[in-house]
């Protein structure tokens, strides 16, 4: 495939950035899950405060649409429901994909636009292809993950210890992107609207300490278990009056309901309270609710990055899935994250249990005022 990709790459129009005052436009793919997009945000901040006058166009599922809303940085969102590299899409495969980067109306569209410059953040065979059906001159990419690197004028190297919204930053400096003064931390913009919406989520009438609790993950190997959560959620109300709301999808919904109704059937001390919110909110209110909380625990997900858009501190609880928490926290974690699970290489074979999980909490919430209503 990349040696394919190599040869078609001297079939269509191949501009190396040497001159990056030419840059009027760049198109952006990013047609991967929700996470993927939210970690790669900054990366739109260091294009436009580079080229203030340039076009920047986001291609996205329809499902990431939401999470680029209000966002100054961004020109642009663009429909690219392309099958490779996300969950929201269930038929995928060479040939889905090869169809859709060749013969889709989306991507038709897109080659109408002629765009300067395009950006692949994840790096893939297919995504390559697109931006060369698409007739972008100038390709940014990745070797070492997906591949596609064969395709592109520029790459950087995929490192699984780099973190994935400093190397965005690194994929927008190969056109000469000024990054240095470029938080990694994923960006997200709410209205004031927005924000007062959040804020009546919560029970304003008592001081109480406010907790997400977030137990849905894409699959059930990422997930801490849910009886975990429970346990932890008991200690969690046995310290202090603490409100807490459990978000997630709609396929969350029935996890949610069980910890709330073993919650809410012991009378938690405290005058606490325990709220399931799931599938009962859109991406923006479930940002909004986040905004306004104390910390945020969850599995490795969508909340994680939210969490770190906010600068809430947040413990993620890793599933059997990981072999090290460590590597995990290098790559997706936020400076108020705190990652645990196994490290299989040290001989940590085992689950954080929640008793250690609780200690962590408390280690989250250093420094961190209840909430004043």
């Amino acid at each position: 495939m990349e040696g394919l990709l190599f040869t078609a790459r001297r079939l269509v129009p191949n501009v190396v950035p040497s001159d990056a005052s030419t840059f009027r436009s760049f198109f952006v793919l990013r047609n991967n899950d929700l996470g993927d997009l939210l970690g790669i945000t900054p990366m739109f901040e260091a294009l436009k405060k580079t080229w203030p006058d340039c076009r920047i166009a986001v291609g996205v599922g329809d499902w990431a649409r939401p999470m680029l809303e209000n966002n100054p940085w961004v020109d642009e969102v663009l429909p690219i429901n392309a099958p490779w590299h996300n969950k929201a899409i269930k038929r995928q495969g060479l040939l889905s994909g090869l169809g859709y980067a060749l013969f889709s109306s989306e991507v038709k569209a897109l080659a109408q636009r002629r765009f300067d410059a395009g950006l692949d953040p994840l790096g893939s065979q297919l995504g390559s292809l697109l931006l060369m059906r698409s007739r972008i001159p100038t390709r940014i990419g990745v070797k070492g993950y997906a591949g596609g690197h064969s395709a592109c004028n520029s790459y950087i190297q995929f490192d699984e210890n780099r973190h994935i919204g400093k190397a965005a930053l690194e994929s927008a400096k190969m056109l000469e992107a000024k990054i240095d003064n470029i938080e990694t931390k994923p960006q997200l913009f709410l209205s004031p609207e927005e924000k007062a919406i959040g804020e009546r989520a919560w029970d304003s009438s008592k001081e109480r300490r406010r907790v997400i609790i977030a137990p849905g993950a894409g699959f059930a190997e990422k997930r801490w278990p849910l009886e975990n959560f429970i346990l932890l959620a008991k200690r969690i109300t046995e310290e202090s009056s603490t409100e807490i709301v459990i978000l997630g999808s709609k396929e969350d919904a029935k996890d949610g309901a069980q910890i709330e109704e073993v919650m809410n059937s012991e009378a938690p001390k405290n005058d606490s309270m325990v709220r399931n919110l799931c599938g009962k909110t859109d991406l923006r209110k479930t940002f909004a609710i986040t905004s306004r909380c104390d910390a945020v625990v969850s599995n490795t997900s969508l909340l994680m990055h939210v969490a770190g858009a906010f600068s809430i501190p947040n413990l993620v609880l890793l599933g059997p899935w990981y072999d090290s928490a460590k590597l995990h926290a290098k790559q997706w974690g936020h400076d108020e994250t705190i990652v645990a699970g196994r490290e299989t290489e040290e001989g940590v074979k085992d689950l954080t249990p929640p008793e250690e999980a609780y200690d962590l909490f408390r280690k989250c919430l250093e420094y961190q005022p209840v909430s004043q209503n």
